[in-house]
């Protein structure tokens, strides 16, 4: 039976699956119907935990260029060299690229962000540099512009089978730092059940929804302050935040603390969801008031899961997410990073036009049918 070995530099946890963890978890549980997997990823130590008959769980020590080398040495060492499918960042595609470049089977590279150019820094904020994680700003994927330029031309390797991407932008980057790559844009990010949630009645009091990661460049601080405006206009407003409960908590909690009203009506949840459709689809409204690409998805999985739940959102005109929202709906649902004013501008109309709120969903739900996991499984199994 083939073999297939999911890599990820980044610790795989099914109690937490964060963006490359939950790639990793949908492509192996749709594979294991026909091949065996093995999901290696980043561990304090050298352990192998076996989920199944099918799917092993191996975690391995290293940062970055010694992982991707103990990753290796680990297929080689356990007689795995079945295909591999890598889950990373353009420069991080690259450097594995360089590294297996003799590896004699075929590699499949999924990469979810990259290409960050000198305008995706100009909403950075000064305290963003301090209140990050070092994972964050100042990951090799963000400062990467010399090893996409000094290693892109092994992307085009012929153990290369292809290279997954979501957003055309991507692809285009791609292309133009290794013409001859074999790329294809195919979006996921989607649970189908999401999709058939009904859509919720629009009452008197709504609820607005932030969920994810609080790092400061994910505007956590722009959502509360247009949380505080929309009050004080009189709106009859709940905020429900959902926040992974490792990141920057405290960051939160104080800005909480300078708008009382805000923190008196919002309802804080700091934990991973199991079942996230039916913990957020009582929403009216989502924000994801993004102002950095770089450390992000092309297209960020809880933004397509908002749509496809069936929630309008508001979102920034930054890096590929403008590529979801087509010319009917753009400009009720993007703005500029930083643009409180027009933010809650958008947020009004959107929470008391009804037909503008249906447009919007269906129109969302629309852009992501395609994106499902299973569809985006289909595509690429005929690589497998």
């Amino acid at each position: 039976m083939k073999i297939l070995n999911i890599i990820l530099r980044e610790k795989f946890d099914l109690n937490k699956l964060s963006a490359l963890p939950k790639i990793a978890w949908e492509t192996a549980q749709r594979a294991q119907e026909e091949i065996n997997v093995n999901v290696i990823s980043n561990g304090p130590k050298k352990e192998i935990k076996k989920f199944n008959k099918r799917i092993n769980f191996i975690y391995l020590p290293g940062s970055y260029l010694s992982f991707f080398n103990n990753a290796l040495s680990f297929i080689k060492e356990k007689n795995n060299q079945g295909i591999i499918y890598f889950l990373g960042s353009l420069s991080g595609g690259c450097i594995f690229s360089w590294i297996t470049r003799a590896y004699p089977n075929k590699i499949i590279l999924n990469l979810i962000n990259g290409g960050i150019e000198a305008q995706d820094f100009k909403f950075i904020r000064a305290y963003d540099f301090l209140l990050q994680p070092s994972n964050c700003i100042f990951h090799p994927s963000v400062i990467g512009k010399p090893i996409e330029i000094l290693f892109s031309k092994f992307l085009e390797n012929k153990n290369i089978k292809k290279i997954i991407v979501q957003s055309q932008k991507l692809k285009n980057k791609i292309l133009s730092l290794a013409p001859k790559a074999k790329v294809e844009q195919i979006p996921f990010g989607v649970p189908q059940e999401f999709l058939d949630l009904k859509i919720k009645k629009p009452l008197e009091e709504k609820l607005l929804l932030y969920f994810g990661h609080v790092y400061s460049v994910r505007g956590i601080d722009d959502i509360l302050v247009s949380i505080d405006l929309l009050l004080k206009k009189g709106l009859k407003i709940k905020a429900k935040l959902i926040i992974t409960p490792e990141t920057n908590v405290k960051f939160l909690e104080k800005i909480l603390s300078q708008f009382p009203q805000v923190k008196e009506n919002t309802f804080l949840i700091k934990k991973y969801i199991n079942n996230l459709g039916e913990q957020i689809c009582d929403s009216d409204l989502a924000f994801f008031l993004y102002r950095f690409s770089g450390e992000i998805p092309e297209y960020p999985l809880a933004l397509l899961e908002t749509m496809a739940v069936g929630i309008p959102v508001i979102t920034t005109n930054i890096g590929a997410i403008t590529e979801l929202f087509p010319k009917n709906i753009v400009s009720y649902c993007l703005t500029k990073p930083g643009d409180i004013k027009n933010t809650t501008i958008k947020a009004q109309r959107l929470l008391s036009d009804i037909k503008l709120r249906n447009l919007v969903i269906k129109t969302n739900r629309d852009t992501v049918r395609s994106m499902t996991w299973q569809k985006y499984y289909n595509k690429v199994n005929k690589y497998l």
